[in-house]
C-alpha cells in the first residue's frame, strides 16, 4: 500500500511539473501558410524549445478570431454566407522550426540543424459535443489514415499563402503544417445552427512521450447546455423511482 501511494504521489508531482511547463499564450502571431488572404493574429499557442503549435478559431466571412484573451473564442450561430459550413472554422499550426530559445533541460542541447515533422508526432483532439461535456475524435492531421488531406506545408521561410498542399504523404520533411477546418465537416459533423462549445486540444510528442500543448474553446451562441453532475442524476433516477413506487402504491390501493 505504501508502495502505491509513493507511485501515486510521484505521478501527481510529475503531473503537475509538466502542466506547470505549458504555459499558454494568446492572441499570437503565426504566418498563415495556407489558402490565400488568411490573417496572422488571434492564435493560442504553447511554444517549447524549437517547436511552436498554434489553435484558433476565425469567422469564415471577414477572417476575425474574436476571443476574450484567454484561449476562448466566441461566434453567433448560422452559417457562412452563401454556405452549409458554420460561421467559423477551427485552425491548427505545427512548427518544429520555432526560433526561441530552449525553456527545458529537454531542449538544452543543440537543436537539430534541419528540425522536420517527421522527428514528432501530433495528435489533434476536436470536440463534436455541443453540450458543456466532450466527445472528442483524436487523430493525428500530419498521418494517414485521416479524414482530410489537404494540409499546407513550408518552412521558417514561407510567406503568408504560400505553403504547398499536395497531400500528407511526403510532406513530413517540411517543418511547417497548418489546415483550417469546419466542426460541420465528417466525421465531427456537427450542427452550425444550435447553441455549442466546444473544445479543442493539439499536442506534440516525442520518443519521451507528451511535449505540450495547447487547447481554446469555441462558445456558439449562448454555449453549450450544462452536464448533470452525477449527484444530480443520482437525485434525478432517486426521484423517479420514487414516482414508480409511490405509483405502484396508488394502484394496489385503488384495486
Amino acid at each position: 500500500m505504501r508502495k502505491i501511494k509513493k507511485l501515486l504521489a510521484t505521478s501527481a508531482l510529475a503531473a503537475g511539473l509538466a502542466s506547470s511547463a505549458q504555459a499558454l499564450e494568446y492572441n499570437q502571431n503565426i504566418t498563415a501558410i495556407f489558402g490565400s488572404g488568411n490573417p496572422d493574429q488571434g492564435w493560442t499557442t504553447f511554444t517549447q524549445g524549437n517547436i511552436q503549435l498554434g489553435l484558433r478559431a476565425k469567422n469564415r466571412t471577414d477572417g476575425t478570431t474574436p476571443n476574450n484573451g484567454a484561449g476562448t473564442y466566441s461566434f453567433a450561430t448560422g452559417t457562412a454566407l452563401a454556405s452549409t459550413k458554420a460561421l467559423w472554422n477551427f485552425e491548427f499550426s505545427a512548427n518544429v522550426e520555432y526560433q526561441g530559445a530552449p525553456s527545458s533541460s529537454r531542449f538544452s542541447s543543440l537543436l537539430p540543424t534541419n528540425p522536420t515533422l517527421a522527428q514528432y508526432a501530433f495528435l489533434l483532439s476536436v470536440d463534436s459535443d455541443p453540450s458543456l461535456g466532450t466527445s472528442y475524435f483524436n487523430y493525428n492531421p500530419l498521418l494517414v489514415p485521416n479524414p482530410f488531406n489537404d494540409n499546407s506545408y513550408g518552412n521558417s521561410g514561407t510567406l503568408n499563402g504560400q505553403g504547398v498542399e499536395v497531400g500528407i504523404a511526403g510532406n513530413l520533411a517540411y517543418s511547417i503544417a497548418q489546415n483550417s477546418q469546419n466542426i460541420t465537416f465528417a466525421p465531427f459533423s456537427g450542427n452550425p445552427l444550435i447553441n455549442g462549445t466546444y473544445d479543442f486540444k493539439f499536442g506534440v510528442y516525442d520518443t519521451s512521450g507528451l511535449i505540450g500543448e495547447t487547447k481554446m474553446r469555441v462558445v456558439v451562441g449562448s454555449g453549450g447546455a450544462k452536464v448533470p453532475d452525477a449527484g444530480s442524476s443520482v437525485a434525478l433516477l432517486s426521484l423517479s423511482l420514487f414516482g414508480i413506487g409511490c405509483a405502484h402504491r396508488k394502484l394496489k390501493k385503488s384495486v
